[in-house]
């Protein structure tokens, strides 16, 4: 089951101690609900989501999922820091798997529009031939470059970095995702 969201409205200046955004839900690419968090540290909930399919939907990703809190396991111990994964068997309410699914969701949301930000504004380029320990990436304001064609911009950030570099602009949206994780990770 895949969680993705469209029409984000994401506003950082409210928020606070969660993000607060709202959002239309697409499960497996159909329309779901929409959903809301006011950016103060609340839940993340939906207005129009039916909470019966949202527990047999949430039951597929975590079969220790309940519907109440009265009945979540109270002798389950949960070690913090929490395993990856771990909404996916630890005994909880399905909202609660719900709401982290859509959390993660809006995650990779924010993440890929910061990702298409420096694209549109930047040259982002990594050493050629760069083995995972080396693969940190490094960003070009494009107008520095004025009128230079690719092959030129490419030379005079050769020459900058010492190194043959890969402009990767134009690889496919989930390499160039896979570069910015990998680079995040170092």
């Amino acid at each position: 089951m895949k969680i993705t969201l469209k029409n984000v409205k994401h506003m950082p200046s409210m928020s606070q101690e969660t993000e607060c955004f709202t959002a239309t839900v697409y499960v497996d690419g159909k329309k779901f609900c929409t959903v809301e968090n006011g950016g103060h540290g609340g839940d993340t909930h939906s207005r129009d989501a039916d909470y019966d399919l949202v527990h047999e939907l949430m039951l597929k990703v975590n079969p220790n999922a309940v519907r109440s809190w009265n009945d979540v396991d109270k002798d389950e111990k949960h070690e913090w820091p929490y395993a990856d994964n771990w909404h996916t068997f630890h005994s909880m309410t399905s909202a609660s798997v719900f709401e982290i699914m859509v959390g993660e969701a809006l995650s990779s949301f924010l993440f890929e529009k910061d990702i298409k930000n420096d694209l549109r504004h930047r040259f982002v380029c990594i050493k050629a031939n760069s083995t995972d320990n080396d693969a940190s990436l490094n960003l070009y304001a494009k107008k520095q470059f004025g009128n230079l064609d690719i092959e030129q911009i490419k030379q005079k950030i050769e020459i900058h970095m010492e190194h043959e570099v890969e402009i990767i602009n134009g690889w496919d949206m989930a390499d160039i995702r896979a570069a910015y994780e990998l680079d995040a990770a170092a």
